[in-house]
């Protein structure tokens, strides 16, 4: 692992599969969800222990936050929670058909972009879907994925770049100044360039992509125009989702993995990054 890192357990509490990882505009909590568990967790800093939401199926990820109240992207559709009452409540359901959601985020203009895929992870049906809450349905805008991950809407530079687990490839796919995409996805970094196959990521502030590795025990930090900066060599098989805390700390969701030879004391924990 390159010097410019340090690499250590944030939290102690262990997830079957972390992922879904988001933080309140003030920085003050934390929020992620632990998929085969069923449980939406949180952790502020005014409160000694984790606080865990059972009860929604599948949650995904964390669309967005605040101290006390979350969206989640959940199997059936899109939840509001609520840490004052520990509740969960479904505010935009979406059918079955054997998916279940999968990475997601939130436009600027204010629609969810949620990503499906199937249960099974067998058949190619994956989705990337715009949801305006209040709306009935969902469009469309992507179709025929495998495992889609990594939905980032990058402002700056027009451009949406998401992955496909499956085919082991992060695209690239020109935005309009309205959010709507146009032409066709681009390559934008394949997975022979970067030990595993890409899952969850970040972006920082130079426009830096940076992809967890499921599989390859590290990080990738990915230039704008698609060249490998960097790896951060993680000490766990599988990292999933991340998110800055800070400029100099990135928070990293891990899993547990499906065999004991993919036990590590870190895996399913909550990592910190900092960069030095």
């Amino acid at each position: 692992m390159s010097s410019a890192y340090k690499v250590e357990k944030f939290l102690d509490i262990e997830c079957a599969l972390g992922e879904g990882i988001n933080i309140s505009p003030d920085g003050s909590t934390i929020w992620w969800v632990d998929i085969l568990g069923g449980l939406i967790h949180s952790k502020s800093k005014r409160r000694i222990f984790v606080s865990t939401i059972p009860g929604v199926r599948e949650p995904s990820s964390v669309l967005e936050c605040k101290n006390d109240s979350a969206v989640v992207a959940a199997r059936d559709g899109i939840y509001q929670i609520s840490q004052k009452s520990r509740s969960a409540t479904l505010i935009h359901s979406l059918p079955d058909l054997g998916m279940r959601s999968n990475d997601a985020t939130k436009s600027p203009d204010g629609s969810y972009w949620v990503s499906r895929m199937d249960r099974k992870e067998e058949k190619q049906i994956g989705t990337i879907e715009r949801i305006s809450v209040g709306s009935i349905g969902s469009e469309v805008l992507i179709k025929q994925l495998g495992i889609p991950n990594t939905l980032i809407i990058d402002q700056v530079r027009n451009q949406f770049i998401f992955g496909d687990s499956k085919k082991g490839v992060l695209f690239l796919q020109d935005l309009s100044p309205t959010f709507d995409l146009l032409g066709s996805p681009k390559v934008f970094f394949e997975t022979k360039c970067a030990p595993g196959i890409p899952d969850g990521s970040a972006q920082d502030n130079q426009g830096n992509i940076w992809n967890c590795r499921w599989g390859g025990s590290c990080i990738a930090k990915i230039s704008p125009d698609g060249q490998l900066i960097d790896l951060i060599n993680l000490p766990t098989l599988y990292p999933t989702s991340c998110k800055f805390l800070s400029d100099k700390i990135l928070i990293v969701t891990t899993a547990l993995g499906s065999s004991p030879k993919d036990y590590h004391p870190y895996a399913g924990h909550l990592l910190k990054v900092t960069i030095k």
